[in-house]
This record gives structure tokens, sequence and C-alpha cells, in this order.
């Protein structure tokens, strides 16, 4: 595998385009970059000792350089014989509509995930790390998924959920399904950020690595060629009986999250031209969903009530699509309203089976500082959920 990186250095893109490329291949897979950018000399091999992959070679020639890297250890290569090219991923077959569960009134639900067992982090982190196949990562899940909606039947619950079980994150987990879309460690973005010392601070007071952290980075225009969650649907409902609810994805937060300049726009001219695409691919999975059967269909959208503070939660963070700049909170707001709106239009006659769940997402003290400005009865009234 070898691109060609240019002029750029790894604090402007280019270490995103070497996980581009370096993150499909197998262990011990090899990787040539090309680049023409001095300092490349010494911030690749640092990276390759910092991520733990094995800098192998550089060759110059005048301007042009030559990088060869190999993907973790040298000693992990295997010979295989060359791969296919990959066929046009064929269009998904049609979904039988499937009857619809009555949810009762004043019904009881759970709203969020629920706890992971140990084994399902564990699993979880092995299959970010490659250590674990996507077909045994999601039979484990399953599993979990199991005791989840069996803990909610002992409890009475009349609306089920899976539990999230098969997510990482509440949105991340997004890049894993979306052609021209994959997570990329936030080790590698922190060259992005404009202060990342008081990042990287940030995220020790939160007791978080940097490296224990994925963000979806996009890569080319989304297409989305496999279901996000309805087929999460599908297998609950082969455990239980009872409705059920599922949440596709968050069209403001995946929008905020993925938009990065230095990288979004090799394939998208503007924040707002990646919105569209996203709200497109929503709207294929709502319509799926609905003929799933999902009794309630719940879009999350918590970091709305996260923008309209000031002071520290106005900085960058990764909880709230940090490497992204906002605008005015005013302008933020109705941003979010119309690209949910936009997702929304046309499915008035499934509109009470869809729901918006906005969570507090205020991370600091100050508990009145956004009062003025809350995401309350104003925005709301004009939403079509």
């Amino acid at each position: 595998m070898s691109f060609d990186g240019g002029d750029l250095d790894c604090g402007n893109g280019l270490l995103l385009l070497i996980r581009k490329h370096i993150d499909p291949l197998p262990r011990g897979g090899l990787l040539e970059i090309l680049s023409t950018e001095i300092s490349v000399d010494e911030d690749l091999p640092a990276w390759c000792r910092m991520t733990g992959n094995a800098f192998l070679s550089v060759h110059r020639e005048g301007r042009q350089r030559s990088f060869l890297i190999c993907k973790g250890a040298l000693s992990e290569r295997r010979v295989e014989p060359p791969h296919a090219v990959p066929a046009e991923p064929a269009p998904l077959p049609p979904r039988v509509t499937r009857p619809v569960p009555t949810v009762a009134p004043l019904a009881v639900m759970g709203m969020d995930s629920w706890p992971r067992p140990r084994w399902m982090v564990e699993a979880m982190h092995a299959h970010v790390e490659d250590r674990l196949s996507e077909a045994a990562f999601h039979r484990t899940a399953d599993d979990a998924v199991r005791l989840a909606v069996a803990a909610q039947e002992r409890a009475g619950a009349d609306v089920g959920t899976d539990g999230e079980q098969h997510h990482d994150s509440y949105a991340s987990f997004v890049a894993t399904r979306l052609e021209n879309c994959q997570l990329i460690p936030l080790t590698d973005l922190l060259p992005l950020v404009d202060h990342p010392e008081e990042f990287e601070a940030e995220l020790r007071a939160l007791d978080i690595p940097a490296g224990d952290v994925r963000h979806p980075a996009v890569f080319g225009r989304l297409r989305r060629n496999r279901p996000i969650v309805a087929h999460e649907v599908d297998f609950a409902r082969t455990l239980t009986d009872r409705p059920g609810q599922d949440r596709p994805a968050r069209p403001y937060l995946l929008t905020r999250t993925m938009w990065m300049e230095c990288l979004s726009d090799r394939a998208y001219a503007s924040r707002e031209d990646l919105a569209t695409d996203i709200m497109r691919v929503l709207r294929e999975e709502l319509a799926e969903l609905i003929k799933a059967g999902a009794a309630l269909i719940q879009f999350d959208d918590p970091v709305l009530s996260d923008v309209v503070f000031p002071g520290a939660k106005n900085k960058r963070s990764f909880m709230c699509g940090a490497l992204s700049e906002t605008l005015a909170p005013e302008h933020e707001l109705g941003f979010a309203r119309d690209l949910l709106n936009a997702v929304f239009d046309g499915f008035d006659h499934n509109r009470d089976r869809i729901g918006l769940h906005v969570c507090r997402g205020n991370w600091t003290p100050d508990e009145f500082g956004g009062a003025d400005r809350h995401p309350g009865p104003g925005p709301r009234r004009r939403l079509s959920a």
C-alpha cells in the first residue's frame, strides 16, 4: 500500500491520511508514504514509536522522500496472496415491513445505554485494536444484549432496548458503519487543536487517556451501504415480544464531530455540505427502522444543551465535536433544528414513533450561565418530533 502525502506535515493532516491507509492493513502490513515535507523526517519516526508501529526505512531523492512503515512489528508480517480489488458495494436488499408493537400510555422504559459486563468492555478494546475480528466482536455483543434484554424483562419494563452494547460511544460508532469514514485515535488529532496542551489537560482532568479515545474522520463522500442500527432491532426482536426502541444517530453532533477543515474539506466544500449527506444517510436509516418495526426511534443530540453555556464549555471538547469550530449559540441551535427537521421531513405519519432526547450536557459547575439561551420551549416548538 502506498500514498502521496505531498507537502503536508504531521500537524496539518498527514497523520490522518496515514491512519486512513494503515488501519485497514493486517498486522505486519507495509505502508509506503511519499512526502516532500522535511519535518516528516523527524516526526514520522516519533509517531511510529508512540503508536507501536515499526519505522523501517527512508529513501531520499532531492526533495522527494519515500518512507516505509509497518503496522505493528515486522515480526507479525505474514506473506499472503494479493488481495482482489474490492467490488462496488451491492445495494442494500429491500426490507420487509414488520408490524409495530403497541406502546402503552405511561410506558416504563430505559433512556440510555446499559452498563457493560467486563468481558464486553475487554472485547470492545480488542476490536478497536484489531485483536478481535468484527464477527467475533458482534457475537460477544449479542451475548451482552441478551443479558440486558433479560434484565429489563425481569424488571417489568414495557419497552425494551438492547443497551447499545454494540456501540463504543453514543456517536462515534456511526463511523464504523458508513463508507469513507473511520475512527482514528485522538492522539493523531491533537496537532489540529489550537491549544493541545490545554486539551490534554482537560482529558487528564476527566481521567480519559487520549490514546483510548477514537474520533470519527471523513475521508470521502459518506455513503450508507449497510444499516447503522436497524440490524440491531432485528436481533433484539428475536429475544423478546415487547416493543423496542433504538437510537440511530445524532445529526448535529455527527456534523460537528466529523467536520475538520484540514481533512473533511477534501470531500466537502463546507460543514453544511457534509450535513446534507449526514441527513441523507439518517433519513435512509429512519425509513429502514420504521419498516423494521421499531416502536420508538429516539434521536439523541446531547450537545444541544452544551452549546448554550459560555466560558469553559465554549472551548473545543471531544465530548461535543471538539475539533470543529462553533458559531454563536443562536446560530448553532438553529442549525441543529434545521438538521433534525430535514431528517424528519416526510415522516409525519410516523411522528408518534419518533422522539428527541436532549440531555443536560453541562460539564461545568456553572448552572445558570446559559439559562437565557437554553434549548427549551422555543426550539422545541419548531421541531417536527
